[in-house]
């Protein structure tokens, strides 16, 4: 049995769940638009983007108070 971890219990902004269904048509819409805009952006922010996504992942690393440092 797999266990799921559960990131962001207050739910995802705006849906009041836990959970999207990323197969549902709403999400599959969202996504492509999402990297349509994406590939509109110019090298440079583009690099900006993937910094910030690097960064808040990371911070949310170090949030999380189940992870064991050595």
């Amino acid at each position: 049995m797999s266990k799921k971890k559960n990131i962001n219990q207050e739910g995802i902004i705006g849906t009041g769940k836990g959970l999207v269904n990323q197969n549902s048509r709403a999400f599959k819409a969202l996504q492509k638009t999402i990297r349509a805009r994406f590939e509109e952006l110019n090298e440079s922010e583009k690099r900006a983007h993937q910094l910030l996504s690097q960064r808040l992942q990371k911070e949310n690393y170090l949030r999380d108070k189940s992870t064991k440092y050595s």
